[in-house]
């Protein structure tokens, strides 16, 4: 798995950071910070992996969009600007109302 890949680990996605050495996997949660991430050892994965199968790291797979998911010009400007929304160093955490945006470091 190379840096920047999008993997499934634990029932969630996550990015492949750089590593030191070929054996252990960092990653990092597609939408969490650097503190959360996590050292993968691959030997140890494919060990555990045989009877818990959501220990192993594999390729994350997304559905395709399709034309019945496009609604209206407004909801496709509001994914359009949600996408652009750089995550790192940011937390999402849920008031209860909607989402907002904890802005610390």
């Amino acid at each position: 798995m190379q840096p920047g890949s999008v993997v499934r680990f634990r029932h969630r996605e996550w990015v492949v950071l750089p590593g030191d050495t070929e054996e252990v996997l960092v990653l990092r949660p597609l939408t969490g910070t650097p503190e959360e991430g996590v050292h993968v050892h691959r030997r140890l994965m494919h060990l555990v992996g045989g009877t818990l199968p959501f220990e192993r790291v594999t390729p994350a797979l997304f559905p395709l969009p399709s034309a019945k998911n496009v609604s209206d010009a407004t909801s496709t400007y509001l994914l359009w600007q949600a996408a652009r929304l750089p995550t790192k160093g940011r937390r999402w955490n849920s008031t209860g109302t909607g989402f907002g945006i904890s802005w610390g470091r």
